[in-house]
């Protein structure tokens, strides 16, 4: 449960015991809610997401996203993704629309155009659609490239509006009404994590002993580990983190590794985590795991198909005794989009 600190009046000693405390309350991501064809969450710091999905009956149509930052003068951000092709025009159940779009591309190899809305043209146009049926991309020839079903934008805009403290304001999303702008309530402060510097020094090395140990309760047969198979990374002066990989319960996509901690004098543990990811037996049990040396984070994917169109992603940074959770994505619907909704967010210094 999330530690509630008030502030007032208080000697600098007491202010840096409640900043500790609230430090190391356990992260809670927010919820995700789906509404037909559209899904929709925030996080701790009130930004939130609506996305679009494929229909049920066409995966490969084009997806759809709605996202809002929690300031008073926040603009939305309107993209629908769609396969490589040129848009020109969008038009709401068959009336052509005057919103201004440009197309960018991802440049990977799913080859997808991101079709944005102008920044002047973004509020008219959720305006415009919230009680449509669906969204036509038109080429230059005004030939249909794809549909987006609306089916649930409005109930997701609502949810999105509720979340961020503007139901009954003037840009609401959802529902407007004619409270002034100014009335938004500030975002709550983000969670600060502080690390630990990473001194000049090799990291400490698992023995054949050491991962011996580890994999001797395995259910599996591990094989031989080389050097090669495990990463290690110098966490601090006093800690080096080792990602040991094993083959129990791996899947097409999926691949599970143990994350491991040595001392200075070669004692292994197991690290632990302010909050553990949605797989693994253990919570030192991770999936997908990668360690990034130059953002120094550990990043973990647990999907729920190989198409990447839905799972969770997560990131840690270390604080010097365990891993916290720096940010959270997830896809709860596996219908064809891989814009994951952020529920959880916190600063690193």
């Amino acid at each position: 449960m999330p530690v509630c600190i008030f502030l007032f009046n208080v000697t600098p000693d007491l202010q840096m015991i409640a900043i500790f405390l609230a430090a190391a309350s356990t992260p809670v991501p927010g919820a995700i809610k789906t509404f037909s064809d559209w899904t929709v969450g925030c996080d701790n710091g009130r930004s939130c997401q609506a996305v679009g999905l494929m229909r049920e009956d066409d995966v490969s149509g084009p997806t759809m996203v709605i996202a809002r930052g929690p300031t008073v003068d926040a603009i939305p951000e309107v993209r629908i993704v769609i396969e490589k092709s040129a848009a020109s025009l969008l038009s709401l159940d068959g009336k052509l629309l005057p919103t201004r779009i440009e197309n960018t591309e991802d440049g990977d190899t799913y080859a997808k155009t991101f079709v944005l809305v102008d920044r002047q043209d973004r509020l008219a146009f959720i305006q415009s659609i919230r009680n449509g049926q669906q969204i036509e991309v038109l080429d230059r020839a005004r030939k249909q490239i794809g549909t987006a079903s609306l089916r649930g934008l409005t109930a997701a805009l609502i949810y999105m509006d509720d979340k961020q403290k503007r139901t009954g304001l003037r840009s609401a999303l959802g529902r407007p009404g004619t409270i002034p702008d100014s009335d938004v309530e500030a975002p709550p402060a983000l969670p600060v994590i502080v690390r630990p510097k990473t001194p000049k020094l090799a990291p400490r090395r698992l023995s054949a002993a050491d991962i011996a140990r580890e994999t001797r309760s395995l259910e599996c047969k591990p094989g031989q580990q080389s050097g090669e198979d495990i990463t290690y990374a110098r966490l601090d002066g006093r800690t080096t983190l080792a990602l040991l990989p094993f083959p129990c319960g791996n899947g097409a996509y999926n691949y599970f590794s143990y994350a491991l901690l040595i001392d200075e004098k070669g004692k292994v543990r197991p690290a632990t985590f302010d909050l553990r990811g949605p797989m693994g037996d253990r919570e030192h049990e991770l999936v997908n795991a990668l360690w990034n040396p130059a953002a120094r984070k550990l990043a973990t994917y647990s999907k729920g198909r190989g198409l990447g169109d839905c799972g969770v992603t997560q990131h840690y940074v270390w604080d010097g005794s365990r891993f916290r959770l720096i940010d959270q994505a997830e896809m709860q619907e596996c219908r064809g989009s891989a814009d994951f909704i952020q529920t959880w967010i916190a600063e690193a210094r």
